[in-house]
């Protein structure tokens, strides 16, 4: 049966947490999509309101203009004078003329003739006996032959135009006029029949019957201006849009005055009706017959954005033909940007909150895991680091108790010297262990009192030369000139100065040179160790100050310690507001002891 361990547990409880939201968020994402297209249909909605409103107060506002400027051709007086004082007086106005109902014109600018005269000697159709205009050249006459013979009875005659002229459709006119009769013997116009009519002109349509009263031709304006008091015309001249008002005259009546009409001064009354405040992601313009856009509110287009058609619509046939309103959508800068953002975090929320759980939870199980590990050889450590101190005492006990007389007074002391050394290194790693155990608990508790500094140093190197001499170190102690003190615990300095030797003994003997020096830096003084060895790996500069921490963990290995001298050492310190920090040097390491800046008062 396999082993049950939490890494197994943990695993599929987060997988089976990870589907349940994956799940969720695919619901959720299904549904976000729904909210948005519903949204965005929302938002076309309301600009399409938006065009239709902005469209209505354009019409509202051409009808107005249109309403002014005919009621102020109405009141101009129909002379050069009147004209020249209202095109001076009116923006809208570029030029005027005056004409009669008949079409003819009796006034106009320097260059209207050029670009209106079609309007004024085109000829239509007056289509009706009752018309109330009158031709355009009156100058009826009978056309007779050179004998001048009397007309036959029943006969029609014929008037004709006197030849203006004539566009080419009011030219076709003419000749299907003419074609409807023949010259008879005696010298008059006869009708003649269709078969010949279509023979002799077969470009002209077919002629109406004899009998059928021929139709009178007129100039376009008086086709248009024909039982009416005011007007617009839509015109274009030289390839550009030039509309004309026209209105009957109050004084004196029967007297058309019109006027040419600026068209831009059109387009810029529209501007200010354009909506304030449209949004980013909103856009309407105006646009016109050439697809040129006059004026446009809202957001910009940019090179890599797209506007979406939402609706196209002529506002004014009359006055501004083919003009047209055009409302569009933005898709990058609609908010929709925001929401899809909140939902992807709602979704990646538990998401992530599951995975940080889980991986927090197997960080905490290694870390536990790796702590029992590291107890586990703790203990196994001390036991071996206790039972070599005690097996040394109990066997030189043992020799001076067998054989005391035997033995020479120097071998005697000898001895003693060893189970004195090694009483001490057991008294060490019990006071360790106990330190260790107090601080993890939080229970050690310090004395701290005003400290000579250079005496304490002095004090520990001492305690440590034999040692040194033992090892084969050369022990280096710098003090400053001046005197140095500092607020501390004394026993816990010098404990952290002997763990520090202890760990340079073990350590670095192979370099030969131990140097302690004591340094101002800022406000605090320094302690500095610094020894010749071989130093640490690189990036274990703090990983040497963890509990049970040791480059070289096995029991075998040639330097006996269970890794607390330097956490301890840290330990001390902080307690106190110090610090301790390695520093890598060439060759060795430095190892910094900062005491306090500010002096501790009473027991801590």
């Amino acid at each position: 049966m396999p082993r049950i361990t939490p890494e197994t547990i943990i695993a599929p409880v987060i997988g089976i947490a990870l589907l349940a939201a994956l799940a969720l968020g695919g619901v959720a994402f299904a549904l976000s999509r729904h909210e948005e297209a519903f949204r965005q249909e929302e938002l076309r909605n309301l600009l399409r309101s938006e065009c239709r409103l902005f469209a209505e107060r354009c019409g509202q506002e051409l009808d107005m203009i249109r309403a002014e400027l005919e009621l102020l051709a109405a009141q101009t007086p129909p002379d050069a004078d009147g004209i020249r004082r209202a095109v001076a007086g009116e923006p809208f106005f570029v030029d005027g003329f005056v004409a009669d109902r008949s079409g003819r014109l009796l006034h106009a600018g320097g260059d209207w003739r050029r670009r209106y005269n079609e309007l004024f000697t085109e000829l239509v159709s007056s289509r009706s006996d009752g018309a109330d205009t009158a031709p355009v050249r009156p100058a009826p006459q009978k056309l007779r032959t050179a004998s001048s013979a009397p007309a036959k009875t029943g006969t029609r005659s014929r008037e004709l135009v006197e030849p203006v002229p004539l566009h080419d459709n009011a030219r076709r006119i003419v000749l299907a006029d003419q074609a409807r009769f023949s010259r008879s013997a005696g010298g008059e116009f006869q009708p003649v029949r269709r078969e010949n009519s279509e023979r002799a002109l077969p470009a002209v349509a077919a002629a109406p019957e004899a009998d059928s009263p021929a139709p009178r031709l007129i100039p376009r304006f008086a086709a248009l201006a024909r039982g009416r008091r005011s007007g617009f015309i839509p015109y274009f001249a030289d390839n550009r849009f030039a509309p004309l008002v026209w209105a009957e005259s109050t004084n004196p009546p029967g007297r058309l005055v019109g006027f040419e009409l600026e068209s831009v001064v059109l387009w810029s009354r529209l501007i200010p009706l354009f909506p304030q405040h449209l949004p980013p992601y909103f856009r309407i313009e105006l646009v016109d017959a050439s697809n040129r856009v006059i004026h446009a509110a809202g957001g910009d287009i940019s090179g890599k954005e797209t506007a979406e058609p939402v609706l196209i619509m002529p506002f004014s046939e009359l006055l501004l033909p083919n003009a047209q309103i055009r409302a569009s959508l933005i898709p990058e800068r609609l908010p929709l940007g925001s929401f899809r953002l909140a939902v992807w975090l709602g979704i990646s929320a538990p998401i992530l909150v599951i995975l940080l759980a889980g991986l927090l939870i197997y960080r905490m199980l290694r870390r536990e895991l790796r702590l029992s590990g590291q107890k586990t050889g703790f203990v196994s450590q001390v036991s071996h680091e206790l039972k070599t101190p005690l097996t040394s005492i109990r066997m030189y006990a043992e020799l001076l108790r067998d054989h005391d007389a035997e033995l020479a007074p120097a071998r005697r002391r000898g001895y003693q010297q060893i189970i004195l050394d090694e009483s001490e290194r057991l008294s060490r790693l019990v006071g360790n262990v106990l330190d260790f155990s107090r601080l993890d608990a939080g229970r050690k508790r310090y004395s701290p009192a005003e400290t000579d500094l250079a005496e304490l140093l002095n004090t520990a190197a001492e305690l440590c030369r034999e040692r040194a001499r033992t090892a084969g170190v050369e022990l280096h102690v710098s003090l400053p000139g001046s005197p140095a003190s500092c607020r501390i615990d004394r026993d816990s300095l010098l404990q952290i100065l002997h763990n520090l030797f202890d760990n340079a003994f073990k350590y670095a003997a192979s370099g030969k040179r131990i140097d302690l020096s004591l340094v101002r830096a800022g406000r605090r003084w320094e302690i500095r160790l610094r020894d010749y060895g071989p130093g640490v790996p690189p990036g274990a500069e703090e990983k040497i100050f963890r509990k049970f921490y040791r480059v070289d963990t096995a029991l075998e290995a040639e330097v006996s310690g269970f890794g607390l001298g330097l956490a301890i050492a840290r330990g001390l310190l902080r307690d106190q507001k110090g610090e301790l920090k390695a520093v890598p040097a060439d060759p060795g390491m430095q190892f910094i002891i900062q005491l306090p800046e500010e002096p501790e008062h009473g027991t801590v």
